[in-house]
């Protein structure tokens, strides 16, 4: 195979102008960072690959030479020798003794190379961390987000997210996670919109269509027998409901507010995402409730063993 490779936009560059405004404040004890170390070390698979034109030799690498190479190119680090020769970068003190954000590239990078069957232990490992050293930041997809509740993390944020990781919700997964992202930067306009886009484009991938407004979409859904487990004098309060992401993007989000424009601390974008995937949570439900699960695999038949010779198994006689 070829040498793995990711795109990806690491925590320092998304909210460079957040940490250069001071937005941002990170705070990492020496006892987290080396237990996020001995993680990394814990979990540091090999990688194998073969360069294109030599596909005959093997190279050996692992997750974390991978994640330092790609570190060094995203943020622009990389040293050369008068040879031309890359200088690699010390990954334990970039850990131990560099920028938080930076460790936090790392962590992100790390995530993407690791496999992805490896991928939750590996994010759950590095959150135990965090909880453990009463570190208010969490791994969620792949992203660090800051955490201001373990109640809104754990059921409605994560599960949210998880969800919304089918195919078809892509385009939904893609906006609510920009949404957290936003409102760690302190954008809590942009924060609100991408919080009510995400809902829209749920409420279209239920319904397989690329367009609408968001009333007829929730009022479509209830067409659909989407709320048919709701009385039907019921549905219209529910309609109204879903819509409350919308609302407030109308009312809030965006720039274009002209001289009524005002400043909007962050526990509005935080209402905003938290209203998102509590309704994205819902939506995805009642998309499953409506889904028929997929029918089994028949099984093979196969010939059964002739008893003739019950010793066929293991003739050795212990005596």
């Amino acid at each position: 195979m070829n040498r793995p490779t990711i795109r990806h936009r690491p925590f320092s560059l998304r909210h460079a102008k957040a940490i250069h405004a001071g937005r941002i404040q990170i705070d990492l004890s020496a006892d987290l960072r080396r237990r996020i170390w001995s993680t990394l070390q814990d979990r540091n698979e090999p990688i194998y690959y073969s360069e294109p034109d030599n596909p005959g030799w093997i190279n050996n690498s692992s997750i974390l030479e991978e994640a330092e190479a790609t570190l060094g190119r995203l943020l622009g680090l990389d040293e050369y020798d008068e040879n031309g020769r890359r200088q690699p970068h010390d990954l334990h003190l970039l850990l131990t003794r560099g920028e938080a954000s930076a460790v936090f590239d790392l962590l992100e990078i790390t995530f993407a190379y690791a496999d992805p069957g490896a991928r939750p232990e590996l994010q759950l490992a590095l959150n135990d961390s965090f909880v453990d050293f009463a570190c208010p930041w969490r791994l969620s997809d792949g992203m660090i987000f800051r955490m201001d509740s373990q109640f809104l993390e754990t059921e409605v944020l994560e599960r949210a997210t998880d969800l919304l990781g089918a195919p078809e919700l892509g385009g939904a997964q893609a906006e609510f996670l920009t949404a957290r992202d936003k409102l760690t930067d302190g954008s809590t306009r942009d924060a609100i919109t991408y919080a009510a886009h995400s809902v829209e484009s749920t409420a279209k991938a239920m319904l397989g269509t690329n367009s609408g407004v968001a009333t007829d979409l929730f009022r479509q859904l209830g067409a659909a027998g989407f709320l048919d487990d709701l009385p039907a004098s019921k549905r219209a309060v529910l309609t109204k409901a879903l819509n409350a992401v919308g609302l407030l993007r109308n009312e809030l989000g965006g720039h274009g507010q002209g001289a009524s424009v005002i400043d909007l601390p962050r526990p509005y974008g935080e209402l905003a995402v938290h209203l998102a995937a509590a309704i994205n949570h819902f939506l995805v439900t009642q998309l499953l409730r409506k889904t028929p699960a997929p029918e089994p695999e028949p099984e093979i038949a196969t010939t059964p063993r002739s008893t003739s010779r019950p010793y066929d198994i293991n003739d050795d006689i212990p005596f």
